[in-house]
């Protein structure tokens, strides 16, 4: 999605990794060089097994399914990329941050880490690479699940009326003060961020302090300004799509019932326009791809993986055993 779902309980096997701390961990990804001037990170939670590639969302790194990729670590191969210009990936020289540049990182990561073809799993803009990689280099996808991802490209205007009305007026939120304040306040929010996640997206001092933001949100704007359209019926593999539902207001803007009138008026008109765009976006992906096995979670948060762990879990698991290799 666009700016919109920028805005933003995991299984209990994940209980231990979320504790607030006052210090980053180590990262764990190492780098593939794409291009001479860039280097992406890739994380691989295992390396036996059939290819299981994520690909995060916009504003995200691989480091966003540090609690939720090791679930597939036994049976498969389990390898995440960060995109150019997030996280500790270089940024582009020259603002190249385009589709077919986006495609060619990732194609060259798997020819890089010696994978042929790879179930690909995309959540929100990562989501969008996936089905262009699906549908450019089907010998290269083995199947494709969607994560509450739908066409982010400008000239598909999914989100368009939304993005163009008033958010309500309450100020936002000062920084964090430190890694510690930051990971209470997701946790406070029901969010489950993982904190390598945290620390790949924000600046902290040694002794935790909150420095600032790692990658500029001009990187988001040439990356949604060179996003390619979807032509969904392009793409013949398997497909799993997992969509979040919107319930009523209260889904995109928990604190309504204590805005002030002008902003809860807001916040309604902008919740039910979300809420319209939703169900098109959702209605021209069935249609597009009939074959495709739709599932949809009501009130489940645009990490919906987060958000409800055990059914996107369910869902993978039965979708990919019924269309591994040879199997």
């Amino acid at each position: 999605m666009n700016q919109i779902i920028w805005l933003v309980v995991t299984v209990s096997t994940f209980a231990g990794l979320v504790a607030a701390q006052d210090t980053c961990p180590p990262p764990t990804g190492r780098f593939v060089t794409v291009s001479p001037a860039v280097r992406l990170e890739v994380v691989e939670w295992s390396q036996k097994g059939e290819p299981l590639l994520f690909l995060s969302g916009m504003g995200g790194t691989a480091h966003a399914f540090d609690h939720f990729a090791p679930v597939f670590a036994r049976q498969y191969r389990v390898v995440g990329i960060t995109r150019r210009g997030w996280g500790r990936s270089s940024r582009s020289p020259g603002y190249e941050y385009g589709s077919a540049v986006l495609l060619r990182d990732i194609l060259t990561v798997m020819d890089s880490v010696q994978i042929p073809a790879a179930h690909v799993v995309g959540w929100s803009f990562g989501g969008h690479e996936a089905t262009l990689l699906a549908a450019q280099y089907p010998e290269r996808v083995l199947s494709l699940t969607l994560l509450d991802s739908y066409d982010n490209s400008l000239s598909a205007g999914t989100f368009a009326r939304s993005d163009s009305l008033s958010p309500p007026l309450e100020p936002r939120p000062a920084p964090p003060a430190s890694l510690k304040e930051a990971i209470d306040r997701d946790r406070a929010l029901g969010g489950r961020e993982p904190v390598s996640e945290l620390c790949a997206t924000s600046r902290f001092a040694p002794d935790g302090r909150y420095i600032g933001p790692v990658s500029s949100d001009s990187v988001g704007g040439y990356t949604l300004f060179g996003a390619m359209r979807l032509s969904y019926s392009a793409v013949t593999q398997p497909v799993l799509a997992i969509l979040g539902t919107m319930r009523d207001a209260r889904d995109l803007f928990p604190d309504i019932a204590s805005m002030n009138s002008v902003d809860r008026a807001r916040a309604t008109v902008l919740a039910e326009t979300v809420q319209r765009e939703l169900d098109a976006a959702r209605a021209r992906l069935r249609r597009a791809l009939p074959s495709a096995h739709v599932v949809e979670i009501p009130g489940a948060d645009h990490a919906i993986f987060r958000s409800h762990p055990e059914r996107v879990i369910q869902e993978m698991r039965a979708f990919l055993a019924t269309h591994r290799e040879g199997g």
